[in-house]
């Protein structure tokens, strides 16, 4: 079961790689807004995001304790976010979808992840 938990903390990490890029992409002005143009907190967001992503990345692929808890954070802070305060992070119907997509990826991905490692362990 530790081998499963293995390639499951690696698939995660891939997803955080396009996370990190979506967030890298907003900043640099090839999403919906340039930079100046950007609600605060959507910038605050994809600034906070891109950074806990790598290492969400980072600590996942090799795989590190430092990397589970950067994982179990980002996860956790997305579906505070997304949950607590869905007209922050949204303007239309289509991204309250997204966000709606968002909750339930993040909320499988930490059931699985917490599932496989108590099994790990």
């Amino acid at each position: 079961m530790l081998e499963v938990f293995l390639w499951y903390q690696r698939i995660l990490a891939v997803f955080y790689v396009f996370g990190a890029l979506i967030h890298a992409a907003n900043l640099f002005g090839l999403g919906r807004y340039t930079v100046k143009e950007m609600p605060r907190a959507w910038l605050a967001a994809d600034i906070g995001f891109l950074s806990l992503d790598l290492a969400v990345v980072a600590g996942l692929w090799t795989p590190t304790a430092w990397g589970r808890i950067c994982f179990l954070a980002a996860a956790g802070t997305q579906l505070l976010m997304f949950t607590q305060f869905p007209n922050v992070f949204s303007e239309t119907d289509k991204d309250r979808e997204q966000l709606r997509g968002l909750v339930r990826f993040h909320v499988v991905s930490v059931a699985a992840f917490l599932v496989l490692w108590f099994l790990a362990r």
